[in-house]
């Protein structure tokens, strides 16, 4: 699907500025455009047409994309997870904008990723969170189990589908992932994706910090089929 749009929808997507760069152009700009476009409600395929618009020709991006990363993709993803409305929309999205930023260190065809991701996301969301403290019970991981599962709903789920999908390569998955996006972050100018990058990163920055969940994670995953 190809998404069509107007020169001035061109320029007001894909050269919308940062609005705290005090230069001449970015006071006319805001002047003439004072609401900033949102891609808020833009169905999948229009978002990731825009977003390859956005990136294309953005110098910095061909070592990413070298390393069988699909940046667009992962962008649209990320747009999506910072606008979806529930915990398990929230949840798909996050993972695979970071599954997909992480497949270089993921061990699977570029392809499968996806199947398995979504595998992975459906093994864990149809557990409730007394299964999911029954099996940490069994594996004598009782107080670290609720401790985990003290966090938002949609917070946990995403630790137990990371763990799921990447394994013994979670912790190298994700500090690649993070890498990727403050790279990213430094490249992208159109607004919306660019706080889409921050708030994934600003989740990433907390899951890396909490090791003793991220083990509890993988211990749990496991068991999830």
């Amino acid at each position: 699907m190809k998404f069509l749009i107007t020169e001035t929808q061109y320029s007001r997507l894909f050269e919308q500025p940062d609005e705290k760069l005090d230069t001449p152009y970015n006071k006319e700009f805001m002047r003439k455009y004072s609401k900033p476009v949102s891609l808020e409600g833009l169905p999948f395929d229009d978002i990731v047409d825009v977003i390859s618009g956005i990136i294309d020709g953005v110098p910095g991006l061909g070592n990413a994309i070298s390393a069988g990363i699909d940046v667009t993709h992962a962008l649209s993803y990320g747009v999506r997870f910072m606008y979806s409305n529930n915990d398990d929309d929230k949840v798909e999205n996050a993972v695979l904008g970071i599954v997909t930023l992480g497949a270089a260190a993921i061990p699977v065809e570029g392809n499968a990723l996806p199947i398995i991701a979504r595998s992975g996301i459906k093994a864990v969301l149809k557990r409730t969170p007394e299964e999911i403290l029954l099996i940490g019970k069994s594996l004598g991981l009782y107080k670290k189990t609720i401790f985990l599962l003290s966090k938002t709903k949609w917070k946990y789920n995403l630790l137990l589908v990371l763990a799921k999908i990447c394994g013994t390569e979670m912790l190298e998955t994700l500090i690649n992932v993070v890498k990727y996006i403050k790279d990213l972050i430094q490249k992208i100018t159109n607004v919306s994706v660019k706080k889409s990058l921050q708030l994934l990163l600003s989740v990433l920055d907390e899951i890396l910090t909490d090791t003793e969940s991220i083990k509890t994670a993988k211990e749990i995953s496991k068991k999830l089929k």
